[in-house]
């Protein structure tokens, strides 16, 4: 787990596919001031029978993702 969950955070709810995946769109404006700019990311899925993310039951984690806005 790479976010504290003590604190708030952006949260996206939702369903997979039947693989498993989903997609997310993320509008970034086209400004750019944004150039250069980092963003963190981590999925969290509500799996009962999967990896456990200590301390929260019933949830697995992904590995963490770091995006860098380009022009």
């Amino acid at each position: 787990l790479l976010i504290d969950p003590t604190q708030g955070f952006p949260a996206l709810f939702g369903t997979t596919n039947a693989l498993g995946a989903r997609n997310e769109l993320l509008p970034i404006p086209n400004d750019t001031g944004f150039v250069g700019l980092q963003l963190f990311g981590q999925w969290g899925v509500l799996d009962a029978q999967g990896t456990p993310v200590p301390g929260l039951p019933g949830l697995s984690g992904s590995r963490g993702c770091r995006l860098v806005v380009g022009l």
